[in-house]
């Protein structure tokens, strides 16, 4: 089985992890990592090597909040000397649920990457998607607020 490790500045990885056990109840080799202020990137890579060394396992896949952030960095340092381990960020509840779903049916790291980026895919479709609804109801209103005002300035009933 594929370790999942959930790492994000502060506590979110933590409540990510506890609420996904909430949906699906407990899953084995899920562990977070927590980055708080005091730690630097040595602290998480050690954080990282222990809950790898825990394991006999197939591969480890990091899910971290933000690109370039200091999960990420250490996560990348860890993933440069260990063989199928691989990063993927923007963690969100939707994307562990899925991965952790995956995880039953694959030991293989690169396809559970691919999953996660499908669904972040799927994600910011349906943001953009609902920005522009957002968009084109507030167009509708304003619209409505000009035909009003003018109907006003020039007494035109209808």
């Amino acid at each position: 089985m594929i370790n999942l490790i959930v790492a994000t500045h502060g506590k979110m990885s933590e409540e990510t992890v506890n609420l996904t056990k909430m949906v699906l109840g407990e899953s084995e080799q899920l562990d977070f990592v927590t980055f708080v202020p005091g730690e630097g990137p040595e602290d998480l890579i050690k954080k990282y090597q222990d809950i790898i060394a825990k394991y006999d396992s197939e591969g480890t896949l990091f899910l971290v909040d933000l690109f370039g952030g200091s999960p990420y960095n250490a996560a990348c340092r860890v993933v440069a000397e260990t063989e199928n381990t691989d990063v993927i960020t923007g963690v969100n509840v939707p994307m562990l649920l899925e991965v952790l779903d995956a995880r039953e049916e694959t030991n293989d790291v690169a396809e559970l990457v691919q999953i996660a980026k499908i669904l972040e895919l799927m994600e910011l479709k349906f943001l953009v998607n609902y920005s522009l609804i957002i968009l084109m109801m507030k167009m509708k209103i304003w619209m409505n607020w000009i035909y009003k005002s003018l109907l006003n300035i020039y007494k035109l009933k209808i």
